[in-house]
């Protein structure tokens, strides 16, 4: 293998590091050292490139020099591998975080800064200094991750509810692995986040519907159908202010079987005159 340096001579043949070139005064060696500084790139068999450091030293009681090689080309590798991360990590999808057991964060991408409802990661970790009262909607789930997380040291598809910045709820699946210690403790977390509520708001919908239905064959009473009808409904609307209007053809009224509003301070109608189609 032949090794040449760009404007220098030869600086090793054959494998022969201390090499019968160098076989002269240390003044000329520190010269040669300096033409062979370091992360120079050399040409190596003509293939492939290389980076070289070369240093003077007494070998054997003469004068000789170390050489030290690298392609290049593992370098210039590792720099693509590290750039191929940092895109994956700032494009993803699905949020990706590392954090400490004590709820502080300590990365986080654009996608997790983003389902949470802040502007950018910095603005995230500077808001959120307690992950466990800022962003957990049921402080029992985050007890239930931690112990999760002492036990098998990671977790996959963990729900629960997360309170965004503007107070939106959203529910999320994280998949979390322990990183730990020299001391066998768990350090710190990191994992992946997943906005589930599109999926969650279906499975609850499909739920609710069959308990509508089943209640519906089950109740005789038209009260207590009302009643259960609209405690269902509440686990996916809004039915604080909620009513029932039966209406009659031959008098033209309507009739109010259930009523709730806790908007206002109004009592339940117990009959009203249709007008051209709606309830005054």
């Amino acid at each position: 293998m032949r090794i040449f340096a760009r404007g220098t001579s030869s600086v090793a043949n054959n494998g022969d590091l201390p090499g019968r070139r160098y076989r002269s005064a240390p003044e000329s060696l520190e010269r040669r050292r300096r033409d062979c500084t370091e992360n120079t790139e050399y040409a190596l068999g003509q293939l492939s490139k290389v980076d070289v450091a070369a240093r003077a030293i007494q070998f054997k009681g003469r004068p000789a020099v170390l050489i030290v090689v690298q392609e290049a080309s593992a370098r210039n590798g590792q720099r693509n591998a590290e750039e191929k991360l940092r895109h994956l990590f700032e494009n993803a999808v699905e949020g990706i975080f590392q954090s400490t057991p004590k709820g502080r964060f300590i990365t986080a991408n654009p996608a997790l800064a983003r389902m949470c409802g802040y502007s950018s990661p910095a603005d995230l970790k500077a808001s959120v200094r307690d992950i466990d009262d800022a962003l957990y909607v049921d402080p029992r789930r985050r007890v239930e991750f931690k112990r999760l997380m002492e036990e098998r040291g990671a977790v996959e598809a963990f729900e629960y509810q997360v309170r965004k910045k503007d107070g939106v709820k959203i529910w999320v699946s994280v998949n979390v692995r322990a990183v730990y210690g020299r001391s066998g403790r768990i350090m710190s977390y990191e994992g992946t986040v997943e906005d589930i509520t599109d999926r969650k708001r279906s499975e609850l919908e499909r739920q609710v519907t069959t308990e509508i239905v089943h209640v519906i064959n089950v109740t005789d009473n038209l009260d207590d159908l009302l009643r259960q009808i609209h405690g269902t409904l509440e686990k996916v609307l809004y039915v604080g202010n909620c009513f029932v209007a039966l209406h009659e053809p031959s008098a033209d009224t309507f009739q109010f079987p259930f009523f709730v509003d806790t908007l206002s301070d109004h009592s339940q109608p117990k009959l009203e005159k249709a007008k051209h189609g709606c309830v005054s």
